[in-house]
């Protein structure tokens, strides 16, 4: 055997949740899901040959020509991905995962590890979009799963910090960003009972939504196909079984609308609510629940703390996935476990609070960004006459000033060097951050003798500072999440970017004085141009001062020329980078606060 990599190169496929948005996507429904941080990991390495050689720690190791399909075999997801493929060369791999047949779609995440490794030692490119076809034609036809398109879409756009508002017809994916993360905690009560769904009653309500829809409109062949007046109009005249699957449908899609709202508003009890009735339509429409899981669903509803929950999947075994505040999280998760295995001491029943996490992503080596650049030279005329006598970063928020969030998310994101660059006031800055040991990063200091931009302010670096590595840039008069930074990093590493940007989506009438950024469907920046014209909005994005950029960032700004305003812009030689074929990625983020002077009592509660 031969490998073109010197090691093995490491897959994590995460798994998904679905609070809303159940048994519709096959329908062509709308729907919500996200990503969790337990999955599908995969080592492999390829081979040259046409073989593939498989071991797990569950079920030990195969080793089959590619081609060959055992559709009642564990590696059926392997083979499958190989025939989609059309794979030549073969793999070498190890494949673990927890919580098989959970309801959180392990086989839509095992088979697109499959399949993103074997496109890979392939040589073979595919869009995140046609990733998600070749999951649905691996497990629609070769494995005869009549499913839809809501597994491998929240799988492959999955997104920490945001929930996915999914259009399966159209295929357009809207994260909807998260409320403040101490706020809620995702649940999983798995019921120690895995399901199959290729051996379930899943295809047979498939095809009934099927039936439901040429029923009621001639030439429709899913329900999404047919208007929710004729619906209405002749839902009467459908036999019972057929009406109920159709009522669970357009209800569904309702609820799916208004949790899309709720999540926005931050309205976790009515999200909950959306999530336990959405659960009883499954029940009484759908007519999916094995007595286990509607148990379960009933005890984990109840539950001090739970906001609401619905059972993952068919609900035909496997789980519930239960939404809850996060500082009763784990008391609940204690309860429901003892509860439930009280009544089931027989069945390996687990109760847990699961983290939220990116889409599918290799795990490559790459440059490690421990240095970062914080602008602090700003005078604050914004923020007068408070800044008169403290400097702008100092400014304090419920007793902290603004460089103290700030630090504190450089060094959570693995940041082991910050270059402060300043100029109003500096010596009060230069005494509150010290040597930086306090926030355990090592702090040097660099003047801006003339506020020309924040270009100019990269530019005051000392030369012996600047090493041949990424280096973050950030404002410090933003009031940062600790993990805001850390996502900038985990995308860095995700997407293989040479330059990542935190993107905020502004009111078109304030972009004039903030950035434009024109970002494609999977967020690849195209353009960036700061304080633009009207004429040259591009989208609703803007880029705030949070940046990770390459070293050769240093060697474009000395050529970029003043702008109108007089200012030496980063953003200018960040554009110059991208049209000259530097990668850049976009994180689409909650807009960070600004210390602003009529807020203040605001923030400061």
């Amino acid at each position: 055997m031969t490998s073109r990599h010197p090691t093995p190169i490491t897959l994590f496929s995460p798994y998904r949740i679905c609070p809303i948005g159940a048994h519709i996507d096959h329908q062509g429904g709308v729907v919500l899901g996200r990503t969790i941080n337990i999955g599908t990991t995969l080592e492999y390495e390829l081979l040259d040959s046409n073989e593939l050689h498989i071991t797990s720690d569950q079920f030990g190791e195969v080793k089959f020509s590619i081609g060959a399909l055992d559709t009642n075999h564990w590696a059926r997801y392997a083979q499958a991905a190989a025939r989609v493929l059309k794979a030549k060369r073969g793999i070498k791999a190890h494949v673990t995962g927890s919580l098989v047949g959970a309801g959180l779609s392990s086989s839509a995440s095992v088979g697109l590890a499959f399949l993103k490794a074997l496109a890979n030692v392939n040589q073979m490119e595919f869009s995140d979009e046609q990733f998600v076809h070749l999951d649905f034609e691996l497990e629609h036809n070769e494995l005869g799963l009549q499913n839809g398109l809501l597994d491998p879409m929240s799988i492959i756009y999955g997104k920490r910090n945001a929930l996915l508002f999914m259009d399966t017809v159209t295929g357009s994916v809207s994260p909807i960003m998260d409320p403040p993360s101490g706020s809620f905690a995702w649940v999983v009560a798995y019921s120690g009972i895995s399901r199959e769904l290729t051996k379930s009653g899943f295809n047979v309500r498939v095809a009934e939504c099927h039936e439901a829809a040429s029923t009621l409109q001639n030439g429709a062949w899913k329900l999404g196909d047919v208007p929710r007046e004729i619906f209405e109009a002749k839902k009467m005249s459908l036999p019972e079984n057929l009406r109920k699957r159709a009522e669970h449908f357009f209800t569904e899609v309702d609820r799916v609308h208004a949790g899309a709202k709720m999540w926005k508003d931050a309205d976790l009890e009515r999200f909950g609510q959306l999530m336990n009735e959405s659960c009883q339509s499954s029940i009484t429409n759908y007519q999916s629940g094995s007595d286990i899981l509607i148990e379960l669903h009933e005890l984990v509803s109840s539950t001090s703390g739970i906001y609401g929950s619905r059972f993952s999947g068919g609900g035909y075994g496997g789980c519930v996935v239960a939404l809850a505040s996060r500082g009763h999280a784990e008391k609940a998760c204690a309860e429901i476990a003892q509860k439930f295995k009280s009544a089931h001491p027989e069945l390996d029943s687990k109760v847990f609070v699961v983290e939220t996490a990116d889409g599918l992503a290799t795990h490559h080596p790459s440059p490690v960004t421990r240095s970062a650049v914080l602008l602090a030279a700003g005078r604050g005329k914004r923020q007068r006459p408070y800044t008169d006598v403290t400097p702008k970063p100092l400014l304090e928020v419920n007793g902290r000033p603004t460089l103290d969030y700030v630090l504190r998310a450089v060094s959570k994101a693995g940041v082991e060097r910050v270059c402060i660059v300043t100029n109003h006031l500096e010596e009060k800055i230069f005494e509150y951050v010290g040597d930086g040991s306090k926030w355990n990063l090592s702090a040097s200091f660099a003047h801006q003798a003339e506020l020309r931009g924040n270009g100019d302010a990269l530019l005051s670096v000392p030369k012996e500072w600047i090493q041949n590595e990424p280096v973050m840039v950030v404002a410090t008069d933003y009031i940062l999440e600790e993990n805001s930074l850390l996502e900038l990093v985990q995308a860095k590493e995700k997407s293989q970017a040479e330059i990542v940007m935190s993107l905020k989506e502004c009111p078109i009438e304030e972009l004039t004085a903030r950035s434009s950024v024109d970002v494609d469907s999977e967020w690849r920046v195209k353009r960036i141009i700061e304080k633009p014209k009207p004429e040259e909005i591009m989208s609703p994005y803007a880029a705030s001062i949070l940046f990770i950029l390459p070293p050769q960032i240093w060697d474009y700004l000395p050529n970029i020329r003043p702008s109108e305003r007089g200012e030496i812009e980063m953003q200018a030689a960040i554009d110059r980078m991208i049209q000259d074929g530097f990668k850049a990625v976009g994180v689409l983020q909650s807009a960070p606060k600004e210390w602003d002077a009529a807020h203040h009592a605001q923030l400061s509660t």
